[in-house]
């Protein structure tokens, strides 16, 4: 009796084991991968039932796209894997769709959109033929392991058939991004932006044909599939390495956009602008080739920062394949309001109004003439407005491309330190400006103030102790700034090398 109870019991363990190895996993077949159905996996070669960070297959059923999309996550709820379908390598305009759970509801399929950085929901729910838009078909959470199985139509509705937010039944190739993270009340929060994080963006190394395998509603293959459907594994192996190597290749040409910009605009026309606003009074009897230091100084600096910026600009446009990221009328104003389109087209201005300042002033007047106050107002003014569009430009990619730094909150810190110094600076010289201006008004010989003298046919100019106290001040105020400004524009530089 109790060999037959053991016997029974035994029996029993090796079924439910059997059960569990059959059903306790994620369902997701991968032979039928590169035959009748697309996969991408990440890392290459893993297992989507046990180690996979990303796994994604798609396949077209008439004019439905069925969706497995899965990886690995850290909590039971509140947490998404997504898919996003992208005309270009960089995150914006892209549709999105995503396994999701909100405020601890169970997983389920939803549509949505990036217009830029940022992620919004697609509110629809029925396709141009009345049929739900997207259907989820199962969904499975096994030791850490998300998997779910959607079914998305491509009729799409004529209120969405000018955008991009939702995918049309087209012969159009997209890159495929895969990512995950978590979730705060009904939205999607920011996924890794640490590169070397295993959950770190997938981005497809080409575009991808997702409508490239087609079954009819019998789940019959179709012709294109019998005669188009090869791909091995090396060959995806190869297009991932190559992948790597163009996204590396990018990122490098974006890393040196950005360390050009801040060095072209935080040390060299910073200091440009400051040197020609507060240094023309020192060394007035020092010239060299006929012209004050201080025009030297000034002439270097913008020139200088002027070659790092356009130099900057054309190795952007070399990162983003010549396209322009900025406001465009074949955007939606979404689009056009994202902080990438703000950032280029802001940039764009900045970058135009400072390659303008030495071209136009070639064509000053004469120091002597009476139209040279007016020259002098516009060129100030107007490269005061360079200069301030070129600083929010750098903001605006500090704070918004934060993958772009090893140390996102360390870079805006640092970035923030220039800035109150550079106004400190700046509040500082304008107090020194005013006592000077002060003290020559209230002065009762001109001796009191300074002597323009000539001498061998030169001019010379002679100081009072007390004027020369002021203009000297000026000298540890710039030595505070320039060590200011460059300390932290090389250290952001380090954090976007190292990134």
């Amino acid at each position: 009796m109790n060999f037959q109870k053991r016997y029974n019991l035994l029996l029993l363990f090796i079924l439910l084991t059997i059960f569990c190895l059959s059903y306790c996993q994620v369902n997701f077949n991968t032979s039928e991968c590169n035959t009748t159905k697309g996969c991408i996996f990440q890392p290459n070669n893993c297992n989507p039932n046990t180690d996979c960070v990303y796994f994604l297959s798609y396949y077209q059923q008439n004019n439905r796209l069925i969706i497995e999309i899965g990886g690995s996550i850290s909590t039971q709820n509140n947490a998404f894997i997504a898919v996003g379908f992208s005309s270009d390598p960089s995150m914006g305009d892209d549709a999105v769709t995503e396994c999701s759970s909100f405020n601890g509801a169970p997983f389920s399929g939803r549509l949505s959109y990036n217009p830029g950085k940022s992620n919004r929901v697609v509110d629809v729910s029925l396709d141009s033929n009345n049929d739900r838009m997207l259907i989820t078909n199962t969904v499975s959470l096994v030791n850490g392991i998300l998997y779910c199985n959607l079914n998305q139509s491509l009729n799409v509705p004529s209120s969405f058939s000018n955008s991009n937010e939702l995918l049309k039944n087209d012969t159009q190739q997209y890159y495929v991004f895969l990512t995950s993270g978590t979730t705060n009340g009904n939205n999607l929060q920011i996924h890794s932006l640490d590169s070397n994080s295993q959950f770190f963006p997938y981005i497809s190394p080409q575009p991808v044909d997702i409508y490239r395998y087609k079954r009819d509603l019998n789940n019959q293959l179709t012709s294109d599939n019998l005669t188009n459907g090869t791909s091995t594994t090396t060959q995806q192996v190869t297009l991932n390495d190559s992948a790597a190597a163009y996204q590396k290749y990018k990122k490098t040409l974006k890393q040196i956009h950005a360390i050009l910009m801040v060095l072209g605009w935080s040390i060299f026309l910073t200091t440009g602008v400051l040197t020609a606003r507060y240094l023309k009074g020192n060394w007035p009897n020092t010239k060299l080739c006929g012209l004050l230091i201080w025009f030297h100084l000034h002439r270097t600096l913008n020139i200088i920062g002027i070659g790092a910026t356009i130099a900057s600009f054309a190795i952007i446009f070399v990162a983003e394949e010549w396209d322009w990221k900025g406001p465009s009328m074949y955007k939606t104003s979404e689009q056009n309001r994202s902080w990438k389109s703000v950032h280029s087209i802001l940039g764009l201005l900045a970058c135009c109004v400072v390659w303008a300042q030495p071209i136009g002033a070639i064509f000053r007047c004469s120091p002597d003439s009476s139209f040279r106050i007016i020259f002098r107002l516009i060129h100030g003014f107007v490269g005061i407005l360079a200069w301030l569009g070129g600083l929010a430009t750098t903001m605006i990619g500090i704070v918004h491309f934060k993958t772009l730094f090893t140390n996102a909150d360390a870079a805006l810190g640092l970035y923030i330190t220039f800035i109150a110094v550079t106004g400190i600076v700046i509040i500082i010289n304008e107090f020194l400006t005013i006592r000077l201006w002060l003290i020559t008004r209230k002065a009762v010989h001109s001796s009191e103030i300074e002597m323009v003298q000539v001498k061998n046919g030169k001019t010379f100019v002679e100081r009072s102790d007390n004027v020369k106290k002021f203009y000297n001040l000026r000298y540890p105020v710039f030595l505070f700034f320039l060590v200011v400004s460059i300390g932290t524009s090389v250290a952001i530089s380090v954090l976007i090398g190292l990134s």
